[in-house]
């Protein structure tokens, strides 16, 4: 949104094209809020400071992990043959990705977390019965804080195949 427009209702990325905020999203927790999908008719956000649950709008009900979690980044959702639904969210201290029933794959060095830089997107398309899951490691500059060299980083896109329970077929592409 532009500084110069009265961006209180309207939001765009564009200066000519507007679009109505719908309903303003008011969440007190968690904190930090670092990702969110639909998850039915609410919205599931999880947050950065607040690892162990993800919280859902506009209920205010918890769902806590059935797993540890140390930097809880990105979720998404799907729904599987049946009509249940699933989540899988992103660990980026461990450089995880992990489904609700807690099948997990830890990526390998190149999408560890390096000078606060880590894996911080996941989004999940249901395919020939299996689960295709896309996730970002951000990319970016590291600071010169905490002894790290200042290098600009491409960001990394790794795509692979999920199985609800057991993690991933095959390798990563």
């Amino acid at each position: 949104c532009f500084p110069e427009h009265n961006s209180r209702d309207k939001t765009s990325l564009y200066r000519d094209k507007h679009f109505e905020i719908e309903e303003r999203i008011v969440v007190n927790y968690p904190d930090e809020i670092s990702g969110l999908s639909f998850m039915g008719n609410e919205i599931a956000v999880v947050g950065d400071s607040t690892p162990d649950y993800l919280a859902s709008w506009p209920s205010g009900d918890k769902t806590i992990f059935p797993f540890k979690i140390g930097d809880v980044e990105s979720i998404d959702t799907v729904v599987d043959e049946s009509g249940y639904q699933h989540y899988l969210v992103i660990d980026e201290n461990t450089g995880s990705l992990i489904d609700s029933s807690g099948a997990s794959y830890q990526f390998k060095a190149s999408f560890a977390e390096i000078c606060q830089r880590g894996i911080e997107g996941v989004t999940i398309k249901r395919e020939n019965g299996d689960w295709r899951v896309a996730v970002v490691w951000e990319g970016g500059y590291y600071s010169t804080k905490n002894n790290c060299v200042v290098k600009n980083n491409t960001p990394v896109v790794a795509v692979l195949k999920w199985e609800f329970g057991k993690g991933i077929i095959g390798e990563p592409e």
